[in-house]
């Protein structure tokens, strides 16, 4: 009846699909529940604060670019807040022209597992078992299962089980494409059986616990070990100190993600906004997990757990832990200078240089210096200047001695003796 005053014809169901705010997923299909369009919105697409708090439709720019997402949709701008049964008044020609690329691979079990799109794709195309080829041994997937509604992920069951140690890759062929036809491009990754994580297994590498305006916390994890490490078994949370008790634990994903030997990974609520403001030679290495346990910006502490709450690694900061020169902290991360020593050593820890932005996500760290572990006392570089340029800030003294109990003095010069 309401809309029957703006004199539009409308067919009345006896029941409707609630439409959250926050955002859902509609999908349209026929008598043989196929999927026909679907789309999952989300409160954000309006890009207006006000048109977003009611009374506006999303409306979509182009149908002819179905699978186009947020890019594709925006918040009507007719003064009735919608087009019912009209032309949209956002329309415009907006075709997809960006590529679909494969962004990762997750283990299900030894002879299973799925591979994850960036975007909605053909599941006509992601259904055919000869677009995907194996090494090490694996041939054509017995079987293929494209998941809808958005079909952005497809469920391999491989020829034969993978073997432990052994790290395959998957290449997607360019026959795989996105709703509109574009091919899948860098249309390969890696993946591997994985094995429970031990202690210092992996490591917690860099923090950023006081974010520029317009960033965000996040961690940096390190896979110091051989093992390929599923983050579905780890979680991370926070420790009382006093009682060893572990507090305000997550699980990192349900969904899981690989971590390979010797990988970097930042989790955090908002990867894009950390590589808006940091340079980084691996933008693939960002996983955005839903609730990232606060980080105070004076103290804290930082711990990484496995699924029976054993801890892997826990790292106990404080904002003194920072280069002491520096103006301002805000926006510097914490460093780890060597994986190989301990986490609760503060000497292992600095802010990161200035010439790299003072944060280094998903890549080696600029403080980073390994000690030589050889025999008696050696010294790598004599000569340091701890200015926190990112060269030479570090000064690493090793020893290994014969015999406990000795001791050392130790004179440190400047330039002019």
């Amino acid at each position: 009846v309401f809309y029957n005053n703006f004199g539009i014809h409308v067919v009345e169901v006896t029941s409707f699909p609630s439409l959250l705010n926050s955002g859902t997923t509609i999908t349209l299909r026929d008598t043989n529940n196929v999927t026909i369009s679907s789309v999952t919105y989300s409160s954000s697409w309006y890009n207006d604060i006000n048109k977003a708090d009611g009374g506006w439709s999303l409306e979509q720019i182009d149908p002819n670019n179905p699978c186009g997402g947020q890019s594709n949709w925006h918040a009507s701008n007719h003064p009735n807040g919608g087009t019912p049964n009209a032309v949209n008044s956002v329309a415009a020609n907006n075709p997809d022209v960006t590529a679909p690329t494969l962004d990762r691979a997750i283990v299900i079990d030894a002879d299973t597992i799925a591979l994850l799109f960036t975007e909605p794709l053909d599941s006509i195309t992601l259904s055919n078992p000869l677009n995907y080829v194996f090494d090490n041994g694996l041939t054509t997937p017995s079987y293929v299962k494209a998941i809808g509604p958005q079909f952005k992920k497809v469920i391999l069951k491989l020829s034969s089980p993978m073997q432990l140690g052994i790290i395959y890759n998957v290449t997607v062929q360019n026959g795989v494409t996105d709703c509109v036809g574009n091919a899948v491009i860098n249309g390969s990754t890696p993946f591997a059986l994985p094995e429970p994580p031990a202690p210092n297994d992996v490591v917690i590498n860099e923090v950023l616990f006081d974010p520029n305006t317009g960033g965000v916390d996040f961690v940096e994890l390190y896979n110091r070990s051989k093992k390929t490490i599923n983050l579905k078994d780890l979680k991370i949370g926070s420790m009382d100190t006093i009682t060893n008790v572990l507090k305000d634990t997550k699980v990192i994903t349900d969904e899981g993600y690989l971590l390979f030997p010797e990988n970097y990974l930042v989790i955090s609520e908002n990867g894009t906004a950390i590589k808006q403001q940091y340079l980084t030679p691996n933008p693939k290495g960002f996983l955005d997990i839903t609730d990232l346990p606060s980080m105070n910006t004076d103290d804290d502490v930082v711990t990484l757990s496995d699924a029976n709450f054993v801890v892997i690694d826990n790292f106990k900061y404080t904002a003194k832990m920072h280069f002491p020169l520096l103006v301002s902290t805000k926006g510097v991360s914490l460093e780890r200078i060597d994986f190989n020593r301990p986490t609760d050593d503060r000497t292992n820890w600095n802010s990161a240089a200035e010439a790299v932005g003072f944060a280094t996500p998903a890549y080696r760290n600029s403080q980073y210096l390994q000690a030589d572990g050889g025999s008696g006392v050696s010294i790598s570089n004599p000569l340091f200047s701890p200015d926190n340029d990112g060269y030479n800030d570090v000064l690493n003294i090793s020893y290994k001695l014969d015999e406990p109990g000795k001791a050392a003095n130790i004179y440190i010069y400047d330039s002019k003796g």
